[in-house]
């Protein structure tokens, strides 16, 4: 079929060739979407860890053994001391504050220590372990060289000792075929002296 300049150029366009005389659109179209919600979350000793799609939560709990509470509270009572101005009741509140805020730090350099110290224990175990398994690993390496330098020297002899009795062998069968070659060369001129 041939076509008119005008209708290439709707067929360019990805248009109809021929424009339908309608008064009306239609048209159709095929979607699909699909929404994946990635929600995941992982809580292991205190530390949680969320994803939601692409953005990714940290968070870590850790206790302070009462201390804040304990604060709370003595800030709530020296609050009220200084609201009736009762210094006995003051000089009281400000020393439980001072009290927890000790029991505080002390808790917290308790638990300090304690991390540090097993954490050391670890390290030193696994110092030890792996020293170990560095000296069980070369004493099978040069047990294992020793073997080889034994097959390498039993493999050298036997190839030498089969080098000797194939020359050997060789040098038998030259002397025999030179043996051969002689009588049968003796027996040639034996034969030509008797004819002649």
């Amino acid at each position: 079929m041939i076509r008119n300049p005008r209708q290439l150029h709707l067929m360019r366009m990805g248009l109809p060739a021929t424009p339908a005389n309608r008064s009306d659109s239609s048209s159709s179209s095929d979607s699909t979407t699909n929404n994946y919600a990635d929600k995941r979350n992982a809580v292991q000793g205190g530390v949680g860890v969320s994803g939601d799609n692409n953005m990714v939560f940290n968070s870590s709990t850790t206790t302070d053994y009462g201390a804040i509470q304990n604060a709370l509270n003595a800030m709530v009572g020296a609050t009220q001391a200084a609201t009736y101005n009762n210094s006995v009741v003051s000089a009281g509140a400000i020393q439980g504050n001072t009290d927890v805020a000790k029991a505080a730090i002390n808790g917290n350099s308790g638990v300090a220590s304690t991390a540090i110290t097993s954490t050391v224990a670890a390290s030193n175990h696994l110092e030890d372990v792996g020293l170990s398994m560095l000296q069980a690993n070369t004493a099978l390496a040069n047990s294992l060289m020793g073997g080889v330098q034994q097959s390498t020297q039993a493999v050298t002899g036997i190839a030498s000792q089969l080098a000797q009795t194939q020359i050997a062998s060789q040098n038998d069968n030259r002397y025999l075929i030179a043996a051969g070659l002689a009588v049968v060369c003796i027996v040639g001129v034996m034969a030509f002296n008797h004819k002649a």
